[in-house]
């Protein structure tokens, strides 16, 4: 069984209440990873919707890549919220919406219940 602590360490910089995990293997500071929407749009090669494929693509000549910057945090999140939108409106806007398949149509399973 993997035990997260063999992994991954957590250091405590004194300018900041969060903890930064890094990877123990390459030690601390060169360890140090992220998550959450700045890493997401790193990893990926297109986000799916049209619009959001361009921004993105617009977003990653930023630092001419991997964007490493925090201050792009937010712009990262308007990306995700683009997409989230766009998606929304292609779910509604496809015939299938309506279909007697989409929405399932629950009862009690059961007239008794245990404690």
């Amino acid at each position: 069984m993997l035990n997260y602590q063999d992994y991954i360490g957590e250091a405590v910089e004194p300018f900041s209440f969060l903890k930064s995990p890094y990877y123990k293997s390459v030690g601390y500071p060169n360890g140090i990873y992220r998550v959450g929407p700045l890493a997401r749009l790193n990893i990926i090669d297109r986000c799916g919707t049209p619009q959001a494929d361009q921004e993105w693509a617009e977003f990653r000549e930023l630092d001419r890549g991997t964007v490493l910057s925090s201050f792009y945090y937010h712009y990262a999140r308007l990306l995700e919220a683009l997409y989230g939108i766009e998606k929304m409106e292609q779910l509604l806007n496809d015939p299938e919406i309506l279909s007697k398949h989409v929405r399932a149509f629950a009862g009690p399973n059961n007239m008794e219940g245990s404690a």
